[in-house]
């Protein structure tokens, strides 16, 4: 792309933030009349905005049928009919058209992955998870498999957790963790996730004592709370005093998210069998905040 194409999606991405669609939409036929070398992106671009503004649905399709009468084939502006279909409440023919493109176009990434997409919507996750598994096959060049399947991958953990397919899940982090040893902070969790809901405590505390001097502020609470369970759950009662002590400097609230998810998340179950560990969770945290919460 030259730099004069780059202003003119620039110049109507400021229309877009600034919700001039009118302006837009104008625009857009300036470039029709121009025969702009950047029509199908800018179509393609404002489209994908339409299709995501309440009352433009119709807009968006009529600019996206526009678009396809001057590019037939375009991988882009089909996706965003799909997703115009499905905002407009139509699931079902949003489906079947994403199903014969993946025939049209059997090796297209974002089609596939658009299909997993829409069959997260139905909730077979089944049928999304072989979707994704079709996306990472369709990722043949080395450059495209760096910079595509890592979310790829990362989307059906997600969607093996889901699905209660946790040995799975746990296949699929650890590909992304070993391909990427900065792995981010989210894949670890999950990793610890699973292992929690498999009830291998001693696996998810050595996942998330790794993260525990490295943790981003935005999962604190949520991290907090699964090593909280793990100390309690694998004896190491003293880590989680400190675990709570920490909690509760970096936010006197997050004290009660801890008892809470904690003992509910992950321990429906062992609650329901009378398994003291767990019945005991409120009283410990309880007791801990009574005798710390003054000290000043």
């Amino acid at each position: 792309m030259n730099e004069e194409e780059e202003e003119v999606l620039r110049r109507l991405d400021r229309y877009i933030q600034l919700n001039q669609i009118d302006d837009a939409i104008e625009f857009i036929d300036a470039l029709i009349y121009s025969n702009s070398t950047c029509l199908e992106d800018a179509i393609t671009m404002l489209a994908s905005y339409l299709n995501l503004v309440i009352n433009s649905f119709e807009k968006s399709l009529q600019l996206i049928q526009k678009g396809l009468a001057f590019f037939p084939s375009s991988i882009p502006l089909k996706l965003e009919l799909c997703r115009n279909f499905q905002v407009r409440g139509y699931l079902k023919e949003s489906l079947e058209m994403c199903q014969q493109l993946t025939k049209e176009y059997p090796s297209s990434v974002e089609v596939w992955q658009h299909l997993a997409d829409l069959y997260c919507i139905y909730g077979d996750y089944e049928e999304a998870i072989e979707a994704i598994d079709f996306a990472i096959a369709c990722c043949d060049i080395y450059e495209a498999i760096m910079k595509i399947t890592y979310h790829l991958y990362l989307s059906k953990a997600e969607l093996l957790i889901m699905n209660e397919n946790y040995h799975q899940a746990i296949n699929c982090l650890n590909t992304l963790i070993w391909s990427n040893k900065k792995a981010n902070t989210n894949i670890r969790l999950l990793l610890a996730d699973c292992y929690m809901h498999m009830g291998n405590y001693e696996r998810a505390f050595i996942c998330l004592s790794r993260l525990y001097d490295e943790i981003d502020i935005f999962y604190k609470i949520d991290y907090y709370a699964k090593f909280f369970i793990c100390c309690l759950r694998t004896d190491r009662k003293g880590l989680a005093i400190e675990v709570l002590a920490d909690a509760f400097e970096h936010n006197p609230r997050s004290l009660e998210y801890i008892t809470w998810i904690s003992t509910f998340k992950y321990a429906e179950k062992e609650t329901e069998l009378g398994d003291e560990k767990i019945i005991n969770t409120n009283k410990f945290a309880q007791e801990y905040f009574i005798n710390n919460s003054y000290s000043n």
